[in-house]
């Protein structure tokens, strides 16, 4: 099972503390670049688990987030989301090394054929409640068939609270292809998604 970092919900004041310690990173301050680093990476890794199971990969790409803007900090501007600047440069950075690995386009791999894990704590020691881990379980057949676009867009909203702007930015696409997508993802699963909802809500006590 694929354990991930589960993230809080992010209000106007963290909002303002990502920009200000930004600002002070575009500055040069070390510290600042620092405290970006340790906020984010965790949901990164998370985020880069969803994609590859290769942890090496993953990591060298957060790597190489850093590295890139740190070096190229002079011809920055402050984003309305660090957090979702993170995120989308990171997807970018490693759908370009995949498609490398892969001898294929960055456009193939963005594809609907890329990869997007995405299970529930089924038969975690944690889950005690058989009825809960049943429910579980016929929630993560329904998400089994959704396509990886699907997947990644209620991810990205339930988990780590996006909007679909935010989302669309991500998944460099249009917001109107991501309520499209959202919308086929909920029509396919039709009266199961008010408790698969429910259920998000109920595994965010756990970290899996």
């Amino acid at each position: 099972m694929l354990y991930f970092y589960l993230s809080p919900l992010m209000d106007n004041s963290h909002q303002k503390k990502e920009h200000k310690y930004w600002q002070s990173f575009l500055a040069g301050d070390r510290e600042s670049f620092s405290w970006l680093y340790e906020t984010y990476v965790d949901e990164i890794y998370s985020y880069g688990l969803r994609f590859v199971s290769d942890t090496g990969l993953i990591e060298d790409t957060i790597q190489d987030l850093y590295i890139r803007i740190w070096n190229n900090r002079n011809g920055l501007k402050i984003p309305p989301s660090v957090r979702n600047y993170l995120f989308t440069a990171f997807r970018n950075l490693l759908f370009r090394k995949l498609s490398r690995l892969s001898h294929v386009s960055t456009n193939e791999v963005k594809d609907d054929n890329h990869l997007f894990n995405w299970e529930l704590p089924i038969e975690d020691e944690k889950v005690r409640d058989e009825e809960q881990n049943s429910r579980f379980k016929q929630l993560q057949k329904l998400i089994d068939v959704l396509t990886p676009h699907q997947r990644e867009v209620l991810f990205l909203k339930y988990y780590y609270d996006l909007s679909y702007d935010e989302i669309a930015d991500v998944m460099g696409l249009t917001v109107k292809a991501i309520y499209k997508v959202a919308g086929r993802a909920m029509k396919s699963m039709r009266t199961q998604w008010m408790n698969l909802v429910s259920l998000i809500i109920i595994s965010q006590s756990f970290i899996w």
